[in-house]
């Protein structure tokens, strides 16, 4: 019997983790931090995360532009768009590392 897929939940600590949200100022890459929550199947969570953040990476600027006051907030329903069952702190932390990648 395989191991269960990961719930929502678990999903969205591993995104935290994983981006480091709360730990770092950069919020890159820090897959063994997946490892570190004690999911019953952490290959399955860390591949779903990766996943989740090639596609929240890949977000063209154009798509939520143009840069001011109301960026972050067309970057969030972006992200809800692509990801409805994503918490908020989730969005958030996706956010931030997009935000870190893309505009600097």
């Amino acid at each position: 019997m395989s191991a269960p897929e990961p719930s929502s939940s678990d999903v969205d600590a591993a995104l935290i983790a994983y981006v480091g949200r709360g730990r770092t100022g950069v919020p890159t890459a820090a897959p063994d931090a997946v490892r570190t929550l004690g999911a019953r199947n952490p290959d399955a969570l860390r591949a779903e995360v990766e996943a989740t953040l090639r596609i929240a990476d890949s977000i063209p600027f154009d798509d939520v532009a143009p840069f001011d006051d109301g960026l972050r907030g067309r970057l969030y329903q972006r992200l809800r768009d692509l990801f409805p069952e994503r918490g908020d702190d989730a969005i958030e932390a996706l956010g931030g590392r997009w935000a870190y990648l893309t505009l600097r």
